[in-house]
């Protein structure tokens, strides 16, 4: 009796500790940046050869035949 009264009472420390001791005040959202920069950099265009402009007109032609 008195070794599982001692180890009730382990156990129910041993959660109360966990569960009180856990993020008290969690900042769930990141601080916000200052030095945010909305600059981008675009690649370069690839131009397409004559070969893939021909495809892509053909697809063209096909879709607009469809309607």
């Amino acid at each position: 009796m008195r070794k599982r009264m001692i180890y009730v009472l382990l156990l129910s420390t041993l959660t109360a500790t966990s569960l009180l001791s856990a993020c008290s005040k969690a900042d769930e959202i990141p601080p916000r940046r200052e030095t945010f920069s909305g600059d981008y950099i675009l690649p370069a265009p690839t131009f397409l050869s004559s070969e893939e402009r021909e495809i892509v007109e053909e697809q063209r032609r096909e879709y607009q035949s469809v309607e």
